[in-house]
C-alpha cells in the first residue's frame, strides 16, 4: 500500500482519476498525482540518510519511535511483532 497506488485506486473507484489524478501534477503539470519525479528537499536532507541510519537497528528504532507521528500505526505494530 502506498499513497500513489491508494489514491489512484480511490479516484478510479469514484470516476475521478482522469480528471483529477492522471495528469496535471509535477513540475510541468504532466505527471499523475504522487508521480515519480524525485524532488529534493530544500535542506538537502535526503543526502544525510546514510550518514545517520548506519545500521538497520538504528533505522528500525527511529521508525518505531515515529511511526505513530506519521500516522503509520501498521509500521509500529509490525515493529513490535518483530522486536
Amino acid at each position: 500500500s502506498n499513497a500513489r497506488g491508494d489514491t489512484e485506486k480511490l479516484l478510479k473507484q469514484i470516476g475521478a482519476w482522469e480528471e483529477f489524478g492522471s495528469t496535471g501534477w509535477g513540475v510541468n503539470g504532466t505527471e499523475a498525482i504522487f508521480g515519480t519525479t524525485k524532488t529534493s528537499h530544500a535542506t538537502g536532507s535526503e543526502t544525510l540518510y546514510d550518514k545517520f541510519f548506519v545500521s538497520k537497528d538504528i533505522e528500525r528504532r527511529v521508525e518505531k519511535r515515529y511511526a505513530v507521528d506519521y500516522g503509520r500505526e501498521e509500521i509500529a505494530n509490525a515493529l513490535r511483532r518483530n522486536a
